[in-house]
């Protein structure tokens, strides 16, 4: 369940975390600034959460303008965006769908609405035949950025719904995305069999009474937890329904070139160019070659049982690069126990090395110019200092150790403290 190449982490929105984007190929590293509304821990978000925040979804034929006629007003309701794979189908199947890819979009689409589709299904797999070592899906989230915007530049959104049936989507900041550029419901197949799996391989405990829990209650508990994430955003970003996120493109692109973001994203902000198509489709090819590789690896051999991973979460030697090393946070440590100002250089020198590969200030360099400014014409670093702030860091986010440390060096450097001590 590991993904490569910037379909995900290149959208950031006020309610998401702050997350690193590595577009594999050229070297991109990128962080996002994090611009929450408010702070929401957890013990003091889940109580609120059912009161005020509504995941009903809609999709159908949504045209009010219509002739009152039973056809006109075909949708269907269900009380989040995610669906099983089984009633999913059946879904598909009932509703009319047509199975489409990227590049024919523009010419299936028109005809499914004409002929009366009601949902159109976007899926990386083939349901009849089955995955094919001759075929490379797109990312889903490329898809529904395109087929959402052009059936809204044709004025045919509200005619149509659109259903992801996809391996790629498995965290809340997936679902988010998709749902925030047009999704009307998603079955993330993949982490559903995996759960499945875990469960198989004994990875699962059992009940009290020494059975194994239901399938459809494990699946329920993680479409639960997803759920609670997606209302977390929505909270942060002071929605309080999803029909309201749904669409709205409430993200900033980072990474991603103008072509791509023009053509899938239209209407989102893109300040920093990146990715273009030929670097997705690279990309695309690489996990492709994960599932069909062109060698065939002894039987038994770790190539062969084990599932790559890229070191998204983990740090791994060869894996993704991250602003937290085990260098670094082991002269961290060192630095903390035995007060070693070496070990702390040695620290700073390993983050500021890091930083050049993982964010966008890494990439910053001063600028020289001829005409240098007299040190007496420049503001004294004491005055600077002054206008520091620390963000509003609610006690359940951080320790009261870091509270009061902070606010006691914004003391000493006359500097604002919002840490609340």
């Amino acid at each position: 369940m590991t993904g490569y190449g910037p379909k995900w982490h290149n959208f950031t929105s006020s309610g998401c975390q702050i997350s690193i984007l590595q577009v594999r190929g050229p070297k991109w590293h990128l962080m996002t600034s994090l611009r929450a509304a408010g702070v929401f821990n957890s013990f003091k978000f889940v109580p609120y959460t059912k009161l005020i925040l509504i995941l009903l979804c809609h999709f159908g034929i949504k045209d009010q303008n219509c002739p009152i006629r039973v056809e006109n007003y075909f949708s269907l309701s269900i009380w989040s965006a995610f669906i099983f794979p089984r009633p999913a189908m059946h879904l598909i199947h009932m509703m009319c769908a047509m199975h489409f890819d990227l590049d024919f979009v523009k010419l299936l689409v028109p005809y499914s609405v004409a002929f009366g589709g009601l949902t159109c299904q976007i899926s990386n797999k083939k349901i009849h035949t089955g995955f094919s070592p001759d075929r490379v899906p797109v990312s889903p989230l490329l898809a529904v950025g395109a087929v959402h915007q052009h059936l809204v530049s044709n004025l045919e959104r509200t005619r149509i719904g659109l259903l992801v049936d996809s391996a790629e989507p498995r965290e809340v900041h997936h679902f988010c995305t998709l749902i925030g550029f047009g999704a009307d419901a998603i079955c993330p197949y993949l982490a559903i069999e995996a759960i499945w799996r875990l469960q198989i391989d004994g990875k699962i405990a059992l009940k009290d009474d020494g059975q194994p829990y239901p399938q459809e209650l494990l699946i329920n508990k993680y479409f639960n937890a997803s759920n609670y994430g997606i209302m977390k955003v929505l909270a942060k970003m002071g929605i309080s329904t999803l029909a309201s996120y749904k669409g709205a493109q409430i993200f900033e692109a980072l990474g991603l070139a103008s072509e791509v973001a023009g053509k899938c994203f239209e209407g989102t902000p893109n300040r920093v160019e990146g990715a273009t198509f030929e670097m997705l489709a690279q990309d695309a090819l690489d996990l492709h070659e994960l599932a069909f590789p062109s060698r065939t690896f002894p039987p038994g051999s770790a190539d062969t049982n084990a599932v790559p991973n890229p070191g998204d979460y983990h740090w791994k030697n060869d894996g993704e690069v991250h602003l937290n090393d085990p260098f670094s946070i082991a002269k961290l440590q060192e630095a903390a126990r035995l007060d070693s100002r070496e070990a702390y250089k040695e620290y700073s020198r390993r983050t500021q090395e890091l930083n050049k590969s993982c964010t966008l200030r890494g990439m910053l360099k001063f600028r020289e110019i001829p005409v240098r400014i007299p040190l007496d014409e420049v503001e004294p670093a004491s005055e600077i200092v002054k206008r520091f702030c620390t963000g509003a860091m609610s006690y359940g986010s951080i320790s009261w150790e870091a509270h009061t440390t902070l606010a006691k060096a914004m003391n000493i450097m006359r500097g604002k403290s919002n840490t609340g001590i």
